[in-house]
C-alpha cells in the first residue's frame, strides 16, 4: 500500500508568539528547522506512526517596524501546498490588530482555506506561580472558572475571540484553541490544550487523511484498542476450538481462515481495508514459525491409538496462543499506522508476542472446550478452573 502524502502545517504569528514551541508540542518532540529565505517559510519535518508531517513557519510579522503582515508571505504560504494555516496569538498581548490583519489577509488570499487560531502562552496570564494545567482544564471545561488564574485566562480568551470575530466575520469561533506549549520540564512547564489542538488539526485536514492523521497524532488509541483486543480474544478461542475438530486437515485451514478474518477486522478498525487474500499473505511469516506444529497435530488424527481428543488438545494448545500472538503483533503495527510490515518485522513481533500468549494457553483451551461442549453450554469446572 502506498504511503499518504506528507501533511504540511503552516504556522504564522508575530515575533515571539511561540510558533516554534507550538509546532514542537504538536509533534511531541523537538524539531530541527531549516531556515527560510525571503518569503519562503522555515521548515521542519517529522514522521510518526508511518505518517510524514512538515511544519512551515512564516517570519514573525511586526518585525522592524512592520505594521502589517506582508501579503507575499501569505501568498507564499498558500502556494506552499499547505493543508492548514495556524495563527499563534500570544498572551498577554491585547493589541490584536496584527493578528486580525493576518487572519483577514489569509482568508482573502485563500478563501475557504482551513485556519486555526491558537491562543498561546496562556500560562503567563495571572500569576505564573498558579499554573496548574489540570485544574485549569477542569474549571474551563465546566464553564465556571473559579480560581484567579482560570478567570484571567477565560477573560483574556473571550476578549481575543470577540476581537477576531469583529475584525474577521468569516472566522469560525470553533476553530479557536487555548494552548501553552510547554514540554513538561521545569524550564518550560507543562503543556495545555494539545489534545484539543490535535483534534482540531485532524478535523481541518482533507477527509481522505483524517483517520490516519488521528492515529499519527495518538488520538483514538484508548477507544480502538479495547475493541481490537476483543476481536483477538474471540478469534483465539475460535482457532483453539477449530483445532479440537475431529476431522483431520480441516482444522489447519479453519485456523488460517480465522486468523485472516481477525487481521482484516483489526485493520478495519484503524482505517485500512484489507482483503482476505492480502491478510493471508501477511500471515505467512508468522505461520511459517509454528505452522508445522499445527499440521503435526492435525496429522496425528490419522494415526490409530492417538485419539482425536489428544491430537485436538495438542493443536488447540498451539492454535489459540498462535492466533493471539498474531493478533497482538498486527495490532501494534496497525496502531502505528504501519499497514505493510516486512516479513522480518512480522516474524520478530510474532516471536515476542507468542512468548506472552503462551501464558494464556490453559485459559484459551478451557474456553475452546466450553465452546465445543454440548450446545455450546459451558461444562462444569474443577477447583482449578478446568472443565471436568
Amino acid at each position: 500500500m502506498s504511503a499518504p502524502r506528507c501533511l504540511r502545517l503552516l504556522f504564522g504569528g508575530r515575533q515571539g508568539a511561540g510558533k516554534t514551541c507550538l509546532a514542537s508540542a504538536l509533534a511531541g518532540q523537538p524539531l530541527v528547522w531549516s531556515p527560510g529565505r525571503g518569503p519562503k517559510p522555515a521548515q521542519a519535518s517529522w514522521k510518526r506512526a508511518g505518517m510524514a508531517f512538515t511544519a512551515l513557519e512564516l517570519p514573525g510579522f511586526g518585525v522592524e517596524g512592520q505594521g502589517e503582515p506582508r501579503r507575499q508571505e501569505l501568498q507564499a504560504g498558500a502556494l506552499a501546498g499547505a493543508d492548514l494555516l495556524v495563527l499563534a496569538a500570544p498572551a498577554p498581548e491585547e493589541a490584536w490588530g496584527l493578528e486580525a490583519g493576518w487572519l483577514a489577509g489569509a482568508l482573502a488570499a485563500a478563501p475557504g482555506f482551513p485556519v486555526l487560531v491558537c491562543a498561546t502562552r496562556i500560562d503567563l496570564l495571572g500569576s505564573p506561580r498558579d499554573w496548574e494545567p489540570e485544574a485549569l482544564e477542569r474549571e474551563l471545561a465546566c464553564g465556571r472558572p473559579a480560581s484567579p488564574k482560570a478567570k484571567a485566562v477565560a477573560a483574556w480568551a473571550r476578549r481575543l475571540e470577540d476581537a477576531l470575530a469583529v475584525a474577521v466575520p468569516s472566522f469560525r469561533p470553533e476553530r479557536f484553541c487555548l494552548t501553552a506549549a510547554g514540554d513538561g520540564t521545569p524550564a518550560f512547564g507543562a503543556s495545555f490544550g494539545m489534545d484539543r489542538l490535535r483534534r482540531l488539526v485532524c478535523q481541518s485536514l482533507p477527509e481522505a487523511v483524517q483517520h490516519r492523521a488521528r492515529l499519527a497524532l495518538a488520538l483514538d488509541s484508548e477507544e480502538l484498542r479495547p475493541k481490537a483486543e476483543k476481536i483477538i480474544w474471540t478469534a483465539s478461542v475460535s482457532a483453539a476450538a477449530a483445532s479440537l475438530a475431529p476431522v483431520p486437515a480441516v482444522d489447519a485451514a479453519m485456523v488460517a481462515t480465522v486468523q485472516a478474518g481477525m487481521i482484516v477486522a483489526i485493520a478495519g478498525l484503524y482505517g485500512c481495508v484489507l482483503s482476505r487474500k492480502t491478510a493471508l499473505a501477511m500471515l505467512a511469516p508468522a505461520a511459517g514459525a509454528l505452522g508445522l506444529r499445527v499440521a503435526l497435530a492435525s496429522a496425528l488424527k490419522f494415526l490409530p491409538g492417538i485419539g482425536h481428543a489428544a491430537s485436538g488438545a495438542i493443536g488447540a494448545a498451539v492454535a489459540g496462543p498462535m492466533t493471539m500472538a498474531v493478533g497482538y503483533a498486527f495490532l501494534d503495527f496497525f496502531a502505528r499506522a504501519e499497514f505493510s510490515p516486512s516479513p522480518a518485522e512480522v516474524r520478530q513481533a510474532f516471536a515476542e508476542k507468542f512468548r506472552e500468549a503462551r501464558a494464556r494457553q490453559g485459559e484459551l483451551l478451557a474456553r475452546a472446550r466450553d465452546r465445543a461442549g454440548d450446545g455450546g453450554k459451558p461444562k462444569a469446572r474443577d477447583r482449578n478452573g478446568v472443565p471436568s
